[in-house]
């Protein structure tokens, strides 16, 4: 993905984008209507990231509520918990672009964040802001796709400005459907937005994911490695801490097979929650939230993490 190119986008009120790692080329075409394969409703853990123009930044989590219509090839899409702008039950069909995103900030290699991102865009009835939603589809992984929403009149001089994320999960595995005995190694990559919050521009954060599961004990442990971020707006790199996923225990949620941990790494700690994905187990896939934890205070960041067994 390039994600980079996505904030710029977002937050230059254009609607070509694209998402993730930091680098890459990106191509667009006209609008047109994303044929979804699979009809499937479920509900998603996202997460926002706030800043002020007062040097406070902010993150939470937030749930989004889909259902893809394969027939119609449409998505219809609901947020709560999430800072404004919610998704307010839209429905969408047509594109206005479609661009290439190419992940050149992780080591994954075939298991990358490499996507073809769909970008729409609607009107919040409540604030009336002009929002871009982009649909970002992996091109290497199967079972999952990702949300980024932003209202593109909110900027700095408003007063804040937010990115939305969310993992949506489109094939689960099934709990029961989980080896009894053995272990396996899943690695990937990881796509997000880090704030410093007295810098002028938000940073694109990417990266290694890798995960350890041992099916007997029903655990998973992981670490986000070989991190970096990227100023969005003066492309500077800078290397940045890796965090590790302390071990969880993989839990059985309506049958759907999820995990969920607390991360830590130099001055950082957070969260991180996921889902195995396919009917063999194949992905993983979710989000995460990191802030500091020195005296330097509320920096945080937010995004997804795609892995392959």
């Amino acid at each position: 993905m390039n994600l980079k190119r996505l904030l710029t986008i977002i937050f230059t009120v254009t609607f070509v984008a694209a998402c993730g790692g930091g680098g890459g080329s990106s191509s667009s075409s006209s609008a047109s209507t994303y044929n979804w394969a699979t009809s499937v409703n479920g509900t998603a853990t996202g997460r926002y990231l706030l800043q002020g123009s007062d040097a406070y930044t902010y993150t939470n989590t937030g749930t989004v509520t889909y259902a893809i219509d394969a027939a119609a090839d449409t998505i219809t899409l609901s947020s709560g918990g999430y800072h404004d702008p919610d998704l307010d039950s839209n429905t969408f069909s047509s594109y206005s672009s479609s661009t290439t995103g190419t992940d050149t900030q992780s080591n994954a290699g075939t298991a990358n964040l490499t996507t073809i991102n769909y970008n729409y865009s609607y009107t919040d009835p409540v604030y009336n802001d002009s929002v871009t939603l982009v649909i970002a589809v992996p091109t290497n992984y199967n079972h999952q796709v990702y949300l980024f929403w932003s209202a593109n009149d909110r900027t700095l001089s408003t007063g804040f400005r937010w990115l939305n994320y969310a993992m949506l999960p489109i094939t689960k595995t099934a709990y029961t459907d989980l080896p009894s005995s053995g272990t396996a190694s899943y690695s990937g990559a990881i796509d997000g937005t880090w704030n410093n919050k007295t810098a002028a521009n938000f940073y694109n954060i990417g990266g290694d994911a890798s995960f350890s599961v041992d099916w007997g004990a029903k655990s998973i442990s992981g670490s986000l490695a070989n991190l970096s971020i990227v100023d969005n707006g003066t492309n500077a790199v800078t290397s940045f801490p890796s965090l590790t996923m302390s071990s969880a225990t993989i839990q059985n949620s309506s049958d759907d097979a999820r995990f969920s941990s607390s991360l830590s790494g130099s001055s950082l700690t957070g969260s991180i929650s996921g889902f195995f994905l396919g009917s063999s187990y194949e992905e993983i896939g979710g989000g995460f939230t990191v802030r500091s934890s020195d005296s330097a205070g509320d920096n945080r960041g937010v995004g997804v993490f795609s892995a392959k067994r």
